[in-house]
This record gives structure tokens, C-alpha cells and sequence, in this order.
């Protein structure tokens, strides 16, 4: 016959209560802590197996040309195995480094991104699309400073002998993979551009700077060039 709890009874209750509820979370925290796993933000930072937004670090310009030079003294002219020795140099470099180069090559194209040497390369290939005036500013950028700064200061340059001798300039396209190729063969098959997404291309966006032409006024505008072919 149940009749009223005494006091003591209670307290034992209670704490039965108690150690049963204590049990149970003692029981729950050990279900709910798994193992130690590394989270994303132990691992490693700017390594060539992540992909971390970078700012594309500057380059020296005589750092640059001193590159540029080391590859064209490696090839003997041939652009096509400048790119491959070019390939070669920056792959040695560390990850910045070649960004950097990229970065560099690019800016220089684009230097190069003008109406009137647009309109010479047009006269001396006899046309010029939007790839071919690319890579032939891409080839001049492979041919070293000196030329470089002379095609920029005068687009009649283009007329000399150094051009005449390869033909056209369309291998000027090997160049502006080098970096690239070489950032995937260093940094197990990373992307640059993915790695660096704000890293400059060759591909011009914008208008060329200058005075735009016609194809019918470039005999007036270039008298003194001829087709090379």
C-alpha cells in the first residue's frame, strides 16, 4: 500500500535521478565527439595543391628581358624552341615567379596593341586577323628588348629583314603558352589561370590605341611597305 515518500526516500530518489542523467550525457558527449580530423583551414596555404586566390606578384622588366634572353640565346632564332627553352627556364622558377613572367609577357603584347602596327602587319601579311596581330606581337615580345622597343617606337621596323626571314610571325603563338605549360609541369597539373585569376592575357578586349584605318587607306598610310609574299 503506497503511502507518503519520507524525506530520505526523495533525497535517494533524486539522486538516482541525478546519476542517471549524468550517465546519459557522459553517454551522449562520447557519441557526439568523432575523431580528430584536420579541417580545411589546418591545411596547407599557397601550396601548388590548392587552389587559393593570389595576387599575381610584379616582375623586374630587366628581370623579364633577362629571361627572354636566356631562352632566344638557348633556340638561335627558331621561336618555336625559344618556347620550349623558354618552357624549361621558368619551370625552375618558383610558383610566383612564373605568374609573375606571365603576367609581364602579357603586358608587354599588349603594349604592342596599337592602329599603326595593326595596320603594318595587315600590308606586310597581306591581312592580319585579330589571332595573327596576337601572336605577332607576341613574336616581337620573343625577339628581346631591343626590338621590342623599336616595333613600339616605330611599326615600320616591321618591314626590316628580321620578319622577312621567318615568313610570318604566327609562331609567336608558342610563346604565349610557356608559362602556363610550365606552372601545370611544376605544380603537378594546376591551372594558372585558375590559381590566378586575375592574371593578364594577350587576348585584347579593347579597341587598339591609336587612329583607327580602312583596309583601302593603309597604301597611303604605309607607302614604304610591302607584302612579304
Amino acid at each position: 500500500m503506497g503511502g507518503r515518500r519520507t524525506i530520505p526516500q526523495l533525497k535517494g530518489a533524486m539522486a538516482a535521478l541525478f546519476a542517471a542523467v549524468a550517465i546519459g550525457l557522459v553517454s551522449c558527449a562520447g557519441a557526439s565527439e568523432p575523431a580528430s580530423t584536420p579541417t580545411p583551414a589546418a591545411a596547407a596555404v599557397n601550396t601548388p595543391t590548392q587552389a587559393v586566390e593570389k595576387a599575381v606578384p610584379p616582375m623586374k622588366s630587366e628581370d623579364f628581358w633577362e629571361i627572354i634572353e636566356r631562352s632566344r640565346s638557348a633556340s638561335k632564332g627558331d621561336v618555336e624552341q625559344q618556347a620550349m627553352a623558354l618552357e624549361e627556364i621558368l619551370s625552375k622558377l618558383s610558383f610566383e615567379q612564373i605568374a609573375a613572367f606571365h603576367d609581364e609577357f602579357a603586358r608587354k603584347n599588349q603594349q604592342l596593341y596599337t592602329c599603326d602596327l595593326w595596320g603594318a602587319a595587315y600590308v606586310l601579311h597581306g591581312g592580319c586577323s585579330d589571332d595573327c596581330f596576337e601572336y605577332l606581337r607576341s613574336w616581337a615580345v620573343a625577339q628581346g628588348q631591343d626590338y621590342f622597343e623599336a616595333v613600339a617606337d616605330d611599326p615600320l621596323v616591321l618591314g626590316d629583314s628580321l620578319l622577312a626571314s621567318v615568313g610570318d610571325s604566327d609562331s609567336g603563338e608558342w610563346m604565349q603558352y610557356a608559362a602556363a605549360d610550365a606552372y601545370a609541369s611544376a605544380s603537378d597539373g594546376r591551372s594558372l589561370d585558375n590559381d590566378y585569376p586575375h592574371i593578364l592575357s594577350t587576348i585584347a578586349m579593347d579597341e587598339p590605341q591609336g587612329e583607327p584605318w580602312d583596309e583601302e587607306d593603309l597604301d597611303q598610310r604605309f607607302p614604304d611597305l610591302e607584302p612579304l609574299n
